[in-house]
């Protein structure tokens, strides 16, 4: 299995450009994109032309982590993306993306260019879209695997910018910062700092301290383990980011959870279990009537069944989990390990869907 790891994402366009230019993927790729983001935005207007042969150079002047999958499409690697993602699903759409003149400088995107438009934009490709939150759902074989390690572990919501002025020590230290270890050592264009400023993200204390899902090394690891072993894929690459210097990832959990990847990928884990679970805390943000939980800030609602309902209560009454064990074989005639594992499938739901810590 070919694996590369990077800094921060848009480096993995030079990984998978350079793989098609060396003919060991083929042209038209699925691109299997796991991550908390979608990264399909549109980088509108390019000084140097998405079909430059100089990719690298490409990659660093004109890239960011958040633009990098449209110039992959419009130079054709990519055909399909599934964007697997840890909470939200929608159905797939098509679109069309070219440039103008076919320079791979002014690029639209649209979900169709008009008759006359199409004229203006020769190299005009479609592409579809798919999101999905379940890996096993995923049916397609030879793919682009691209995994951004924050899915594991990222905050809720977006989080606030900020820009600072720099002394011209602080620049140069912001310059050494932001340039990547990896075997590509590219210069990450993170942070724009031709304009003397980097752009600081601060995150609002609530998604700090409520908004990570995954709260210990334990609940990670299982995490990794279960998606794992729920990837039906065969990978083509595999393409890794940290996305730790951009504040995406949180510095305690980024090695442990790069390792424990490579680890699973390499050797898939035949059996896992669930970690411990002791006490646990409804965040405040949560609503909830009758048999339904609202989360307020994703706007979803959670529709539980009967035996859900009877777990969420105890958890609402401030049980642990050996007191709700304890108290549902009480009151129902029924296998303590069936209820045992069925109580933290729940819990396991509850904290993926950012309810429960």
């Amino acid at each position: 299995m070919r694996i590369k790891v990077f800094d921060e994402h848009h480096e993995a366009f030079l990984y998978w450009e350079t793989a098609a230019l060396q003919k060991k993927i083929k042209k038209e790729a699925t691109l299997l994109h796991v991550d908390f983001h979608s990264d399909d935005g549109v980088p509108h207007f390019l000084k140097t032309s998405v079909y430059s042969k100089n990719i690298r150079q490409f990659t660093q002047e004109e890239l960011s982590i958040g633009n990098f999958i449209i110039p992959s499409i419009l130079r054709g690697t990519i055909k399909k993306v599934i964007f697997l993602h840890p909470f939200f699903a929608s159905k797939a759409k098509r679109m069309e993306v070219g440039s103008l003149k076919g320079e791979g400088k002014a690029i639209v995107a649209k979900q169709k260019f008009k008759k006359l438009t199409r004229i203006l934009f020769p190299d005009i490709k479609e592409w579809s879209q798919v999101k999905l939150n379940d890996v096993s759902k995923v049916k397609e074989q030879d793919v682009i695997l691209d995994i951004d390690l924050d899915y594991f572990s990222c905050n809720l919501f977006p989080i606030l910018e900020f820009k600072l002025k720099l002394s011209k020590q602080q620049l140069k230290s912001a310059q050494r910062f932001s340039t990547s270890q990896d075997d590509f050592r590219l210069k990450l264009n993170y942070f724009n700092l031709k304009r003397n400023y980097l752009s600081l993200f601060k995150i609002p204390r609530i998604a700090k301290d409520e908004l990570i899902y995954n709260d210990s090394f334990e609940w990670i690891d299982y995490s990794i383990k279960k998606f794992v072993r729920g990837l039906r894929v065969r990978p083509l690459l595999v393409s890794i980011c940290r996305s730790e210097k951009s504040g995406y990832l949180p510095k305690k959990y980024a090695k442990l959870i790069e390792e424990r990847l490579i680890k699973y990928l390499c050797n898939p884990p035949k059996n896992i279990e669930f970690p411990s679970v002791t006490h646990f805390r409804i965040f405040p943000f949560i609503a909830s009537a009758d048999n339904f939980i609202y989360n307020v800030y994703t706007k979803r609602i959670e529709k539980l069944n009967k035996t859900s309902l009877f777990f969420w209560n105890q958890i609402k009454e401030g049980r642990d989990f050996d007191q709700i064990l304890r108290k549902t074989l009480t009151k129902y005639d029924v296998d303590r390990e069936v209820v045992k594992q069925d109580l933290l499938s729940f819990v396991f739901y509850l904290k993926q869907n950012v309810i429960i810590s």
